[in-house]
């Protein structure tokens, strides 16, 4: 994270320290514990009453994010800064010297935003069936859309798209902006050839960071003449205590396919669909 900030002068109290130097910027990398240039007061008085102490403004000791150190009149970040849940700070600092006698000085602190977020896919899996045979206009049609967000703001926030992996036949293509995926040639899509595609995305923002997991698209392609198959039941429900062990069967789900049955072309191949933390393990039989 990234900050300037001005320290204003607005004025002392009779005898009180002076000079708290004013209009200072500073540009730095903030890290916890990282101190400024410090704000500092004179006091023309000799001996035990030259000696200030600094102090936070009432209202304000209880600022986590910054702290200021009461001998040298540095002010230190002592909290974690985010942009994205505040841009800008200001409090004031109070000098006093021993004998009681005071000025304020107004810090003031602008953050600027820096890429600290990667874009995130959620959810993360898409599944699509696509019927053949394919009309004409196929292609102006998006097959799906894919969405993947980033916290930061302007063009850190931005984030674009593309196909790393599973279309090394070049039959779809990606809207970079949108994520909507398209047939970039759809008389080479085949139920016969290759009934199953499963396409890797990739999101990367306007710093460059790339998602850490590609969000994956899985596609099926069926024939006009082939049924889908089907569960025997809509839902299934099962008990299971708390403490089993991992590995343990719960249940099972039965599906079954009319094309499974009389052509012997195509086995049923069972996914989970969802996220890896709303769901547990399905094993593919």
């Amino acid at each position: 994270m990234l900050f300037i900030y001005d320290i204003v002068y607005l004025g002392s109290i009779n005898s009180a320290p002076q000079n708290i130097p004013f209009q200072i910027d500073c540009l730095t990398k903030c890290t916890l514990s990282s101190s400024f240039p410090q704000v500092s007061a004179t006091d023309p008085d000799c001996g035990v009453n030259a000696m200030v102490n600094y102090t936070l403004g009432s209202g304000f000791r209880k600022l986590r994010e910054f702290e200021v150190k009461s001998a040298t009149g540095e002010v230190c970040i002592s909290g974690d800064l985010d942009y994205e849940l505040r841009t800008s700070y200001e409090f004031p600092i109070i000098a006093t010297d021993r004998g009681g006698l005071s000025t304020t000085a107004m810090v003031k602190i602008q953050l600027t935003d820096v890429n600290d977020n990667r874009p995130t896919f959620y959810p993360r899996e898409y599944n699509v069936s696509l019927r053949e045979p394919l009309p004409s206009s196929s292609s102006a049609s998006p097959v799906v859309a894919v969405v993947a967000t980033d916290p930061d703001s302007g063009r850190f926030g931005v984030v674009t798209y593309r196909i790393v992996g599973g279309n090394e036949a070049g039959i779809f293509r990606i809207d970079r902006i949108s994520g909507e995926i398209f047939l970039a040639r759809p008389t080479m899509l085949s139920s016969r050839v290759q009934p199953y595609h499963r396409l890797n995305i990739s999101a990367s923002d306007g710093g460059g960071l790339r998602t850490s997991q590609d969000a994956e698209v899985f596609i099926s392609v069926i024939d006009s003449a082939q049924r889908p198959p089907i569960f025997e039941k809509p839902r299934y429900n099962y008990y299971v205590k708390e403490d089993v062990k991992r590995g343990t069967v719960v249940g099972a789900v039965l599906a079954t396919s009319s094309d499974s049955v009389f052509s012997g072309l195509f086995n049923i191949i069972y996914r989970r669909v969802g996220s890896k933390t709303q769901y547990k393990r399905v094993v593919a039989a």
